[in-house]
């Protein structure tokens, strides 16, 4: 469930995505909910096309103003697409960015102008020449220093380096008079036999893709979390973008990556989970999505630089949080008592428009789970409550099928 993230490259210096359910209809949950909710039928239109409103004269089987917010935003999100955003040449952008060879995307990762500089990485290859410039208006007296030498490395406004390892990146400065004028960043993206390198995160192996990244969202108002995991506890940096569609032209927001207190272990090894909260600007839970959300973490592990992509429309992501306040009431005359609860109160409104689905599953001793699941659509059932068991329910979108909430259990004592 939730974003994944495939380990074959679909671009130089990018790792591909490989969303589950992302090639699902465009409208498939949505036309159901709009049938079933507000009494009309969504044409089955082609991603692209707008989708007209429904007749005035339509029944409608609710009167929130739903229906009447659909004509507002519930087309699809059309986005022009655009061009290769990949350079395949030098780019050259502000200190705050990347300048970057052989296409190599730009990303904000520190104060420096930063070069990501992708390698072949086999015995005998070429490497690649960077040349670094001096930013200052100094013409003259100027000399380069390096972090991984105490040499003077060169003189002039600029330098010329050949990277052909990691013993050639890092931190070059250029001097004069012993004040530092400016200094530049290399970092290095590996690729061997074709494959660009996935070493800092942890590949979670739960699909027959390679994922390394997973996205979840409570609802459907376009915030979502995304999270990764990771042996590495020192120099570690990551810097994470989001966007809609090629040319953003409607962005998402995303804050700052933070360390887990949680500690995963996976294969008898401790893993650090990092998470990062994102925000769609313009979000509209009503609305069809035609492009999905695109996630990508950039991570730098000392002079290693490598990029993870995900992509996924928010309806793929959709994880309720537990129903809430569950109750039991004993039934006269009867061995079964009703287990009673409440949507989730981050769960999206209205409840008669954003319709939940519940399981209910008994739990005996020693936490085994029955395997009888009985499923409905309102928020009570009748049920067998036995001694020192419990009775738990979970929650999923009635009209898509994502993931299932966890658990939430009552105890039958």
């Amino acid at each position: 469930a939730g974003g994944d993230v495939s380990a074959q490259a679909r671009a130089p210096g990018r790792v591909s995505s490989g969303t589950a359910g992302s090639a699902a209809p465009a409208f498939s949950g949505w036309d159901k909910r709009r049938e079933e909710v507000c009494g009309w039928e969504a044409p089955l239109l082609s991603p692209g096309f707008p989708v007209p409103p429904p007749p005035e004269e339509t029944t409608r089987k609710v009167s929130t103003g739903i229906c009447d917010h659909l004509k507002l935003c519930g087309g699809p999100r059309n986005f022009p697409q655009g061009g290769n955003r990949r350079q395949r040449a030098v780019t050259e952008v502000s200190a705050a960015g990347v300048r970057s060879y052989r296409g190599a995307q730009q990303r904000p990762l520190s104060a420096a102008l930063v070069y990501v500089v992708e390698l072949d990485w086999h015995p005998g290859a070429p490497g690649e020449v960077v040349v670094l410039t001096c930013r200052t208006p100094e013409e003259d007296d100027i000399t380069w220093t390096s972090d991984q030498s105490s040499e003077v490395l060169g003189s002039g406004k600029t330098l010329t380096v050949q990277v052909r390892e990691f013993g050639d990146a890092g931190r070059y400065t250029c001097h004069k008079g012993g004040k530092v004028l400016s200094d530049s960043l290399l970092l290095i993206h590996k690729k061997e036999d074709g494959i660009w390198s996935t070493d800092i995160l942890k590949e979670q192996k739960e699909s027959k893709n390679r994922i390394f990244l997973k996205c979840e969202a409570k609802n459907y108002s376009g915030r979502f979390t995304c999270w990764w995991l990771t042996a590495i506890s020192t120099d570690l940096k990551f810097s994470v973008k989001s966007s809609r569609g090629f040319s953003d032209p409607q962005g998402v927001t995303c804050g700052a990556v933070t360390l887990s207190a949680d500690r995963v272990r996976v294969d008898n090894r401790d893993y650090k989970k990092y998470t990062v909260e994102c925000q769609e600007g313009s979000a509209c839970p009503t609305a069809e999505e035609s492009l999905p959300i695109e996630v990508v973490v950039d991570a730098v592990h000392k002079l290693k630089y490598e990029n993870y992509t995900t992509s996924f429309f928010t309806r793929d992501i959709i994880k309720p949080d537990p129903p809430m306040n569950l109750q039991l009431k004993p039934l006269k005359n009867s061995r079964q008592v009703e287990v009673s609860w409440e949507y989730p109160n981050t769960w999206s409104t209205p409840h008669s428009y954003f319709s939940l689905t519940f399981c209910i599953q008994g739990q005996g001793k020693n936490h085994r789970e029955k395997k009888e699941r009985l499923c409905v659509d309102k928020t009570s059932a009748k049920v067998t409550c036995h001694r020192e068991a419990k009775i738990r329910v979970q929650a999923r979108d009635r009209y898509y099928s994502s993931s299932w909430s966890d658990w939430a259990a009552v105890s039958c004592t």
